[in-house]
């Protein structure tokens, strides 16, 4: 469920920024303030996060009895990002 929201955040944001990049000559406003990007100045790259803190999630519960240090590792993909 926090990939399918990540995705979710990611597409919305992504989606209201080219409809802003569209339409931004007409409306003479340098920046995006509206939706999402209301609350965040990258909200697509809050949902790049969560995605991959979802995909982290999962992969952490199987790697963690095998080998701790590769659950570690694997969370350097969100923090990367």
């Amino acid at each position: 469920s926090m990939w399918l929201v990540g995705f979710l955040i990611e597409s919305v944001a992504d989606n209201q920024r080219h409809r802003y990049n569209v339409t931004k000559q007409a409306r003479g406003r340098p920046f995006l303030n509206t939706g999402l990007w209301r609350y965040s100045r990258h909200p697509n790259y809050f949902g790049e996060i969560l995605l991959w803190s979802g995909i982290w999630l999962s992969a952490a519960h199987g790697l963690l009895p095998i080998n701790p240090l590769y659950s570690l590792l694997a969370f350097s993909s969100p923090l990367i990002t």
